[in-house]
């Protein structure tokens, strides 16, 4: 019983998904700061999400199981069946479309998650398997990243200018992350005929258009905080983290020949640097003080078991 309880958690990775749904922050103080009825409770419009994310990785360790290393895989491992986890999955997949049904008003944010939910399972299969296309990061781009706060727009029919512009800079600026991902994989990818972002383009090449990726996510995430935050002061700190951020990343590809193999200080300083960009965003959009807004920032990158 424990085992397959461990291998259901297992399937579901880094479940409950908050280092994702925290790109919602700055969208929940943006329409706080517009009017809107957001409170504690507001939180509960990120559960579907939690929940349905669980159910699309646990289809994505299914659908993987057969060409998956057993270290890598609970099924593959024999942890537990794969029938057990195809049911845990379904039962997530049914409470999000409730959850979404009782909480969310707007007949567009349903017809989003239903769309939603068809991307979270092409991603993986249905005989799509967008995951091993050069679809793969924009589709888990959106999934992981940017549909609960494209969401919470539509639920409140809020649609300003700069809020649109952060979404767009967050989606492409997550879409290098992905581009990222397959380049990490690359060799085990190509090993086993996946026809990932990285093997269709080249490792070289997608690690060049991830920092292209990144400069323009940059841009307009940049263009986004300049248009409502009124201090110019802000907006040039923030674009030197940022200019530093992506000197620092081109610099260590082009040493490494673009031969990216792991995750690293340097080649994720960009996505924290991105993290730092959103989080002041939205404590500069609740007019939170500059001195509390680097404890709160400086609290998210202390060691959390200290």
């Amino acid at each position: 019983m424990l085992k397959n309880i461990s291998g259901i958690y297992e399937s579901s990775r880094k479940f409950p998904y908050e280092q994702y749904l925290i790109t919602s922050f700055p969208f929940f103080a943006i329409l706080f700061m517009n009017g809107f009825n957001i409170s504690f409770y507001s939180l509960f419009l990120l559960a579907p999400f939690i929940t349905v994310m669980a159910g699309l990785f646990m289809y994505n360790t299914i659908c993987d199981a057969p060409q998956d290393p057993e270290f890598k895989n609970p099924i593959t491992r024999g942890d537990v069946s794969e029938k057990t986890v195809k049911l845990s999955m379904w039962a997530c997949v049914i409470l999000s479309i409730f959850l979404v049904l009782l909480l969310y008003k707007s007949y567009v944010s349903d017809i989003i998650f239903i769309l939603y939910l068809f991307l979270s399972f092409s991603y993986s299969g249905l005989r799509l398997r967008f995951k091993e296309t050069i679809f793969g990061p924009p589709v888990a781009s959106f999934l992981l990243f940017c549909a609960a706060p494209l969401l919470l727009l539509v639920e409140f029919s809020y649609f300003n200018f700069s809020a649109i512009l952060l979404l767009l800079g967050l989606f492409i600026v997550y879409f290098g992350h992905e581009i990222k991902h397959t380049i990490i994989e690359y060799d085990m990818d190509k090993s086993a005929n996946c026809q990932t972002f990285a093997v269709v383009i080249g490792k070289k090449n997608s690690t060049i258009i991830e920092y292209l990726t990144l400069i323009i996510g940059f841009v307009i995430i940049l263009m986004s905080i300049n248009l409502i935050v009124s201090s110019s002061i802000i907006t040039v700190v923030f674009g030197l983290l940022a200019l530093i951020a992506i000197i620092s990343t081109i610099l260590y590809g082009h040493k490494n020949n673009y031969d990216i193999n792991k995750d690293t200080f340097y080649n994720d300083l960009p996505y924290i640097t991105t993290k730092i960009l959103y989080i002041g965003y939205a404590c500069l959009i609740l007019n939170i003080p500059e001195l509390i807004i680097f404890f709160i920032i400086w609290i998210l990158f202390t060691d959390k078991y200290l």
